[in-house]
């Protein structure tokens, strides 16, 4: 039986998500590409009444819009489009309705426990493949898909050719990589806002989000959606840090459900012979939810040449948010060129930009290129699942190396070689340092989509007991930070477990820095995701930083700020210690300034 008990909250919150994104977008700037596009000259026909029985039973809730024509003959792509994380399967209503003027057979669904679909939430699980299997199989058997054989009763006799794509946001961004791995049918996909590693995603540096993933993921999905009480017990093993009771099992399940795992299926044919397949990608810089980071390891793992990522301004899903209601839009633009290129084969103009993209975080410039620098740290989980050959940096990245900050003095230094000495400082525990990411979603995306409104932090107000900040020499021309920085750091923690978060600034004459990166890292005295650490001892620890881009302009310097705690991550276990810095050759920020 359906019910739609679940519909209304998440309905509401994607329309205020929605209202949020594009009351603070910029709109599409002038400099961004316009693409050759098929013609949007059909009428449509829409049937909401869609119900589709999955294998163990369970009924996936489903809408079809399909072109009205006169000729019988005629045969159309089609684009499958699952829904978002807490969302419903009217969510891409207006591009659906777009995609269909054009020429395509579009099918909304709910996955599985969300809307008026039936049974639990698997979150891109194997339950979750054999949805889209049945999915595709259904609308090729029941509608004029192009490329599909039949014989003269309507049977299927052939669907290895048919022009099947998947396109969706989110949870059905993740669905859409997911799915091509799953059913090689799909030709095309268009991922916005996904994952490529999901331990990653949700466990940065072994740090959680209490945000993100704590409220959104988990309270606002049991609320909204029918939730597998798997989902909490997960969730709750993370936060307590107990890896010896349950790393292996929160991997696997982690690992089913994410995209590089299954970089074989996507690159090659069930024969072995190189797939042709078209991915493209979309990620957001202020992103906490599935930072860039998690997918730039998997999207250079792809070995289709039919691949592309683009890195915008925004938070989860916000850069995407007012193409959903059907407005101007550059990552759905780009998806309708997308389709059209590899589905229609209208030379629209998009295999002709370099392969990926970036924009600068603070004025929004679009900058083309060929490969965005990122430095693998990934951990023993992912030995053998790609290759690391695939990823050719080609920055070398400026070091800065960090020493001590003086008695009375507001900064660290920060020098072209190392700083020899056997002076220390030592940061506590505290809630009031000073160093922040900001408010919890609010403060991102007005950074995200407004040129003025950053996150800003006084260096001369923060507390130096709480926390240390380096600082550079003031730069004497522009330079353009594009990539993942990553920071090296000699620690002696009071306590075996303890976090730091490490922000990355620009910093103006007068001491104001604005916020550019960041990074959690929580290590623990049994970790499985991050070297441990044993209290009193010295500890050298490697990580990345959010992905970003910006400009560090003539005058200014770049600082690198270090505290303990932040209202986006949850804690470690011990939340009272003190952390002492000591410096050398192995104490160095590293930043990737393009060439």
């Amino acid at each position: 039986m359906f019910t739609r008990y679940r519909i209304m909250p998440g309905l509401l919150l994607c329309l205020f998500v929605l209202w949020a994104s594009q009351t603070f977008a910029m709109g599409v700037r002038s400099d961004e590409p316009v693409f050759e596009e098929a013609e949007a000259d059909y009428d449509i026909s829409w049937r909401d009444d869609v119900k589709i029985t999955a294998h163990d039973g369970v009924v996936l809730a489903a809408n079809v819009f399909v072109p009205k024509t006169s000729d019988s003959s005629e045969r159309f792509p089609v684009i499958v489009m699952p829904s978002s994380w807490l969302c419903e399967e009217h969510e891409y209503y207006a591009q659906g309705a777009k995609f269909c003027q054009k020429g395509y057979i579009v099918l909304e669904y709910s996955p599985r426990g969300w809307g008026i679909s039936t049974g639990l939430v698997n979150v891109g699980g194997p339950d979750d493949m054999e949805d889209i299997k049945t999915i595709i199989s259904y609308v090729i058997a029941n509608y004029p898909v192009d490329g599909v054989v039949k014989n003269s009763a309507g049977k299927v006799v052939d669907d290895s050719k048919a022009k099947v794509g998947m396109c969706g946001i989110s949870y059905g961004g993740g669905f859409s990589l997911l799915g091509a791995a799953f059913d090689q049918r799909v030709k095309a996909s268009m991922c916005m806002v996904p994952w490529g590693d999901l331990g990653s995603a949700l466990y940065l540096n072994q740090t959680t989000k209490a945000v993100w993933h704590w409220l959104v993921l988990m309270e606002a999905g049991d609320l909204i959606g029918n939730l597998d009480p798997v989902v909490r017990e997960l969730t709750e093993m993370l936060f307590s840090h107990d890896h010896e009771s349950y790393y292996n099992y929160v991997i696997n399940w982690a690992m089913d459900r994410s995209p590089i795992a299954y970089l074989d299926e996507l690159n090659y044919t069930d024969d072995g012979k190189p797939r042709d397949i078209a991915i493209c990608i979309n990620s957001n810089l202020q992103d906490e939810m599935f930072p860039p980071n998690a997918t730039l390891n998997f999207f250079y793992g792809l070995k289709t040449k039919k691949k592309r990522m683009d890195i915008n301004r925004g938070i989860h899903a916000s850069a995407e948010g007012a193409g959903i209601l059907g407005m101007e839009n550059i990552v759905w633009r780009k998806a309708h060129a997308w389709m059209d290129e590899h589905l229609k084969g209208i030379k629209t103009g998009i295999m002709d930009l370099k392969p990926m993209s970036i924009c600068d975080k603070n004025d929004g410039k679009r900058y083309n290129v060929d490969h965005v620098y990122v430095k693998d740290l990934n951990m023993n989980y992912l030995d053998g699942l790609y290759d690391t050959a695939d990823n050719v940096n080609t920055i070398t990245p400026a070091r800065y190396y960090l020493g001590a900050r003086p008695q009375g003095k507001l900064y660290g230094k920060m020098a072209a070689a190392p700083l020899a000495g056997s002076e220390t400082n030592t940061i506590s525990t505290g809630a009031l340092s000073g160093i922040s990411t900001g408010i919890p979603v609010l403060s991102s995306i007005l950074e995200a989509h407004t040129n003025f409104l950053h996150v800003i932090t006084p260096f001369a107000l923060t507390n130096r007991k709480q926390s240390i900040v380096f600082a550079s020499e003031t730069f004497t021309a522009d330079r353009l930070l594009m990539g993942t920085p990553h920071v090296k750091l000699n620690v002696t923690p009071s306590t075996s477990s303890f976090q730091l978060i490490a922000h990355l600034y620009t910093m103006d004459c007068l001491g104001n820095g604005t916020l550019i990166s960041h990074a959690p890292l929580t290590v623990l005295g049994n970790g499985k995701f991050m070297p441990n650490a044993r209290a009193g001892e010295k500890f050298t620890v490697e990580f990345n930083f959010i992905t970003t881009c910006a400009t560090v302009k003539k005058g200014q310097k770049l600082a690198l700020a270090i505290d303990t705690e932040d209202l986006n991550y949850g804690k470690a276990p011990d939340t009272d210690y003190d952390l002492t810095f000591s410096y050398d050759k192995n104490s160095v920020l590293s930043i990737p300034f393009a060439n």
